[in-house]
């Protein structure tokens, strides 16, 4: 928890915000409290703590209902509203504790919880504990949620996310270019209905099987998609299968491996055409890999040496055996 006091550099020991009109009962708060460590703030009116809230912004706020001009309930719900006021505890006190309707009322404006008078000075210590802890897990969680969603958002991979009964509940930006549809086109509906119209069953009956626990799913591996335009393209893909409230889903992360699907079948075409020329050249060709093996070798390599082909490709030390003792490297 950071805050500021007064313009200075942040904080993080929580900063506590009393508000009551009475200012010997804001004392009493904040010696029974500063056993514990905090830092305090103090405004003796519902004015003057919407105005110290907007400039120190408290990590919880202790507020008296009974209250001239501005009372608690109103003061409460003028900060709720403010930026960030919903996301701070605000503990009302009160000497009505059979008001019903008041209480009613402070929940509703956003209260997070109640202490009744004559305060109880260590329940009020545990309670706030209590709600500063809570604020503490909540804001963590905030933080990791915002982190994640950044990290989807920003993901050079699509990711889909999908549920049970295999409809996308998330699909991100980079699904959205590689697919050319908008998320809100595709959320909710089957994920199969994004195939190409002859695999869709096929591809609708691997998911389904692979929610029975007992069945592992390939992690792994290559299929066409069909976007928006009516193209189809080949996309890479894995797949993980986790649990969401005792549910099974599965997290797709994929690529468009279009650009190296071309790069290959250029690459293929180029050692065919290669391969056709030394088939057919008088001179001996022949290709070694890194590891020192045959490769290729071709047809004249026989008319040179006396040995078929394959004999290279069977025995990758031939070619030393057969140069003359006198000439192999010493």
């Amino acid at each position: 928890m950071a805050h500021a006091h007064d313009g200075d550099e942040p904080s993080s020991v929580p900063l506590i915000l009393i508000v009551d009109d009475d200012s010997a009962t804001r004392t009493l708060l904040q010696d029974a409290l500063q056993v514990d460590g905090y830092a305090f703030a103090e405004a003796d009116s519902g004015t003057a703590a919407i105005t110290a809230y907007e400039r120190l912004r408290p990590d919880i706020i202790l507020l008296d209902i009974l209250m001239p001009r501005l009372d608690g309930v109103t003061t409460c719900a003028r900060i709720q509203a403010l930026p960030g006021g919903e996301d701070v505890p605000i503990l009302m006190i009160t000497a009505l504790s059979d008001d019903k309707e008041l209480i009613d009322r402070s929940f509703a404006a956003g209260a997070t919880d109640f202490i009744t008078k004559p305060i109880n000075l260590i329940v009020l210590r545990h309670r706030v504990k209590r709600l500063l802890r809570t604020r503490q897990v909540e804001a963590n969680l905030s933080a990791s949620e915002a982190r994640l969603a950044n990290i989807i958002t920003t993901a050079g991979d699509g990711i889909m996310l999908l549920s049970t009964d295999l409809r996308i509940q998330l699909f991100n930006p980079a699904a959205e270019q590689i697919f050319g549809r908008r998320a809100e086109e595709v959320l909710g509906q089957p994920f199969y209905q994004l195939m190409p119209e002859r695999f869709r069953q096929i591809h609708r009956a691997y998911f389904e099987l692979g929610l029975k626990p007992a069945v592992p799913l390939r992690q792994h591996f290559e299929m066409l998609i069909r976007r928006k335009d009516g193209a189809e393209i080949p996309i890479e893909l894995s797949i993980g299968k986790t649990e969401e409230a005792g549910q099974p889903i599965y997290v797709i992360t994929f690529r468009d491996i279009s650009e190296r699907r071309k790069a290959q079948e250029a690459l293929l075409a180029s050692e065919a055409r290669y391969r056709t020329v030394a088939e057919f050249t008088y001179d001996w060709e022949f290709w070694i890999g890194p590891d020192g093996k045959f490769i290729y070798t071709s047809p004249s390599c026989e008319r040179v040496c006396g040995y078929p082909p394959q004999a290279f490709l069977d025995d990758p030390d031939l070619m030393y055996k057969i140069v003359h003792p006198d000439d192999r490297p010493r």
